[in-house]
């Protein structure tokens, strides 16, 4: 019998450190095989007592699965020599390109404002307040509009820098919203932006690419293990200047944002759902069959 650990990639809250230790624990009670599944990076990881207790149980896990190379490096400096591979995540390939950009009511007569989108979960590592910071120095020159999509402990917070900043009529928080309406919204957008600290293997920035939406993004190995200079445009999270600079690049120059995402749209082919099950299929068998080698 196989365990598996699967949660969510880009959250990593108090209850993925608990079920990941009553899975391990779990599991050896039942004598079944489990596979740990690292969804981060060092970063998300603060020396906390329930942080210890995961890398602690971990020591049972028949194997460690990260869905990136800062994931698995991580997880090397406890168990070197543990069984461990690197299983990126997907994206519905097919699905993202069976949606329009036509989900934006568009009004005759009225000039069309440049959109750049963020999505994702609204927490201080992901640097949002910066992004609207930029925006606000980039309103000045130019009108654009951002829509944040996403819920999280910053929403209160950001709503009012929003106010405070006067940018209630190019700054619009949607909360969440559904695959289909995302995937919507990132093909309709001029620009796609991501300023995390720290990602594990990024879902937004992996379906933004499959849109086809030019990208500006936090110069994180994250990113970098995705993306580089020729798919798309690398900025300094905190450097409000740099990320408005970027921005009006992307606005500004259409042929060149627009050659970069077409790279970064091949470079999506690859993360399909078969690709990933056949990796998780081929990991299931090789931890199987250690298995009964050794019964």
């Amino acid at each position: 019998m196989l365990l598996l650990r699967q949660i969510k990639p880009d959250v990593v809250h108090t209850w993925l450190v608990q079920m990941d230790v009553l899975g391990g624990a779990a599991s050896r009670v039942m004598n079944v095989k489990w596979i740990l599944r690292e969804p981060s990076s060092l970063p998300a990881y603060p020396s906390t007592w329930k942080h210890r207790a995961r890398v602690r149980i971990a020591r049972y896990a028949s194997a460690i699965v990260s869905n990136s190379t800062e994931g698995d490096l991580y997880w090397s400096g406890y168990y070197p020599d543990k069984r461990r591979c690197i299983i990126r995540n997907a994206v519905p390939i097919d699905a993202i390109d069976s949606v329009g950009d036509d989900g934006l009511i568009r009004r005759a007569g009225v000039p069309r404002v440049p959109r750049i989108l963020y999505v994702g979960r609204l927490k201080d590592y992901k640097n949002v307040d910066k992004l609207i910071s930029a925006v606000e120095r980039l309103h000045a020159l130019v009108p654009v509009r951002l829509i944040i999509c996403g819920e999280g402990p910053m929403y209160e917070t950001l709503r009012k820098q929003v106010a405070s900043a006067g940018l209630a009529d190019a700054v619009e928080l949607r909360g969440f919203l559904n695959d289909r309406a995302v995937w919507a919204l990132m093909k309709q957008s001029d620009v796609f932006c991501s300023l995390s600290d720290f990602e594990g293997l990024p879902n937004t920035v992996l379906e933004a690419m499959a849109c086809g939406v030019p990208l500006v993004l936090s110069d994180i190995s994250a990113h970098r293990e995705l993306l580089d200079a020729d798919s798309a445009l690398f900025v300094i999270q905190k450097d409000v200047r740099a990320v408005a600079t970027a921005l009006l690049s992307s606005i500004s120059d259409r042929n060149a944002a627009c050659a970069r995402a077409r790279i970064a749209k091949e470079k999506s082919m690859q993360f399909t759902i078969r690709n990933m099950a056949l990796r998780y299929l081929d990991l299931y068998s090789q931890v199987i069959q250690a298995g009964v080698s050794q019964g």
